[in-house]
């Protein structure tokens, strides 16, 4: 039985850390997480398990400075659609109303 990674929040930025090494160039600095990109990260209840965990981090890296990933770096799939579903409700009201 696997535990979900939400219910290991002690373990979230460890594996983090590990995750980005796996893709930092060689020789390069792993980048610094900021607290809020911590805290969102920690938080997070994260369905996909560590793939999407990794997928994400992937992705911000490649949005990031290098040597800083900030809470705007990071692209969860499932915050963006529930933010678009929000404003396309707001739109559908304002259209309608």
């Amino acid at each position: 039985e696997t535990t979900n990674l939400f219910e290991r929040p002690g373990d979230i930025i460890p594996i983090s850390i590990t995750l980005l090494k796996r893709h930092v160039e060689n020789g390069q600095q792993i980048p610094f997480l900021t607290n809020e990109t911590q805290n969102l990260i920690r938080n997070y209840t994260w369905p996909g398990n560590v793939r999407e965990l990794e997928n994400v981090l992937q992705r911000a890296l490649v949005l990031s400075n290098k040597k800083v990933i900030n809470k705007s770096d990071i692209m969860i799939d499932d915050m963006l659609y529930k933010s678009n579903t929000k404003s396309n409700e707001l739109f559908q009201h304002a259209v309608q109303g």
